[in-house]
């Protein structure tokens, strides 16, 4: 394709470096949700299948949470959109043009998705499983077709060399139908896992910050035999009478004859001996009961460390050979990435994958008070999606540059539209803030 002439095009509504932060927000404010119920859902399932008491406590309570996980996703992919509109709408429109049944057809997907959530979540107590498991697997195949067509689109929008051959075998008399697809690269697969990888982390931080903070009650029981042996222990020294009815007169004499004690000395003598064995009975008690459940938060942080050091291997692995497989850096678009510093940013993105493995395991030992684990999973969260979001940005605009050079771009800052999108993104951000909260109080 001839590359766009920036003098033909008007100049964009807001500086530049803002549009790239808002997408860059909007995609990582967007991908928390996107990654709960896409990687989320298939564990969800298989915990509320086969996960016991706990798992199936786990299942319950994302099963009532998806819906609003749901809402949120999809209100927050407007903004990513919406900005890529405003400036890489030369490169976004021809390729979702040429890819436009399947592009369109996420809107189907995703209202069968969103009905399908609905069902699991008020059905999620039912004793009858199986429609309710049918449910969510319809639901979960629906979002990850979703995911791969995201994946095959963006690839798709960045490879301006392609159009043209998907236009040629997809054009109908010189119209373009529509119904071209582009699923050869390997590198969109690649991409996908790489998401998924990602949302194993995701939902990794939200199970232990449910368990941690969402979570009000701990489900932790003592047996009854342990209660009563201590009870009994606690209170053998309140008087001595029960030990004087257990002990004949016989045992008494001869116990006063063997020692010679005085009637005080014999009756701190025997509370002595009651206790020693009250604690005793307390103790062979105790090892010879059933040992104590386990609590719920407890199992959470075990699945949470699980699903982390999974979703950290599969991201660590799906990004490097991205990073450093896939990507053409034969494109003199790309050539800045063999250069200092951004040959650094992917080894950043890598790196910054260890923070889920540290918030998760001090949190598992309990080390951490629940404000600070709570903003340790906020931080984690944000700077490896941070970094992914802002590679993936740098390497589009560089992939796009002999095609598209943004930077050459012009400037019209429209001020009351601007303005307008930061007060209601204000009040949604506070709004969204609210609804976890109500979440936690319900």
């Amino acid at each position: 394709m001839p590359p766009v002439d920036p003098s033909t095009l008007s100049g964009i509504p807001a500086p530049l470096w803002f549009i790239q932060a808002f997408r860059i927000i909007g995609f990582v404010l967007h991908s928390i949700p996107m990654h709960l119920w896409l990687a989320g859902l298939p564990i969800v399932l298989l915990l509320y299948m086969i996960g016991g008491r706990n798992g199936s406590i786990c299942a319950k309570r994302l099963f009532k949470q998806f819906p609003i996980i749901m809402a949120l996703g999809i209100n927050l992919g407007v903004v990513p959109l919406l900005f890529i509109q405003s400036v890489w709408y030369k490169a976004f429109y021809p390729s979702t043009i040429l890819l436009a049944v399947h592009w369109l057809s996420i809107l189907f997907l995703l209202i069968i998705a969103y009905y399908g959530l609905y069902y699991c979540s008020f059905q999620s107590e039912n004793p009858k499983k199986r429609w309710t498991i049918l449910a969510g697997l319809g639901t979960s195949l629906c979002l990850l077709a979703i995911a791969l067509i995201f994946s095959s689109v963006y690839t798709f929008m960045a490879l301006p060399s392609a159009w043209g051959t998907v236009y040629e075998k997809t054009s109908l008399s010189g119209a373009v139908s529509g119904m071209g697809t582009y699923w050869r690269d390997p590198i969109l697969y690649v991409r996908l896992g790489g998401i998924i990888g990602l949302g194993f982390i995701t939902f990794a931080f939200w199970v232990a910050f449910d368990a941690l903070v969402l979570n009000q009650t701990e489900e932790e029981e003592e047996p009854a035999e342990v209660e009563q042996s201590e009870k009994k222990g606690s209170g053998s020294s309140a008087s001595s009478a029960p030990l004087a009815s257990k002990m004949s007169k016989k045992e008494k004499k001869k116990l006063r004859k063997m020692q010679d004690l005085t009637e005080e000395e014999e009756l701190a003598e025997l509370e002595a001996m009651e206790r020693e064995e009250n604690e005793a009975a307390a103790k062979t008690s105790k090892k010879s009961a059933p040992k104590k459940r386990r609590g719920y938060q407890a199992w959470a942080f075990t699945l949470a460390s699980c699903l982390g050091w999974i979703g950290v291997l599969i991201a660590s692995a799906a990004l490097w050979y991205q990073y450093y497989q896939f990507l053409p850096m034969d494109d003199p678009g790309l050539a800045f990435l063999n250069q200092s510093p951004w040959k650094y940013l992917p080894m950043a993105v890598l790196g910054s994958l260890a923070l889920p493995i540290l918030v998760l395991t001090l949190g598992s030992w309990r080390m951490l008070s629940k404000k600070i684990f709570a903003a340790g999973i906020i931080l984690s969260e944000f700077t490896i999606l941070g970094l992914f979001a802002s590679t993936r940005q740098i390497i589009q605009n560089g992939q796009l540059s002999g095609y598209l050079d943004i930077n050459t771009f012009g400037i019209a800052v429209e001020w009351s539209p601007l303005i307008v999108f930061l007060v209601v993104f204000a009040v949604a951000i506070c709004l969204i803030w609210k609804m976890i909260r109500q979440m936690a109080n319900a």
